[in-house]
């Protein structure tokens, strides 16, 4: 970007330097309430619009969606029926996700 203004639409977007900027937490981490799939889904964002890593960006963004369609939620997220976990309990979710998606790929299955 070479104008101030395409900058600070660019930055507004959350980018830095080409790279997406992660979110800031509103809570402290140290409470387990934050909620991490913007954090997760910002790496995946990453992995695509920076690295062209589309595939490794498709199988985060598939795993975030599976451990939400499991019904595992944060506190933030909570609805009837969901199974309310603190945020290192949901990203453990999302990665055993990530882990039997990656684990079904080198089976040739994905």
């Amino acid at each position: 970007m070479r104008s101030p203004i395409g900058r600070e639409i660019w930055n507004g977007l959350g980018f830095i330097a080409g790279y997406p900027r992660f979110l800031r937490q509103s809570f402290p981490s140290s409470r387990d309430i934050p909620n991490p799939i913007g954090q997760v889904l910002s790496l995946a964002m990453m992995l695509r619009m920076s690295f062209g890593v589309n595939r490794a960006a498709d199988l985060i963004h598939d795993a975030v969606e599976k451990t939400l369609a499991a019904g595992w939620r944060t506190a933030d997220l909570g609805e009837p029926e969901a199974k309310i976990v603190g945020t290192k309990e949901f990203g453990a979710r999302i990665v055993q996700s990530l882990e039997e998606s990656l684990a079904e790929v080198e089976d040739g299955e994905a």
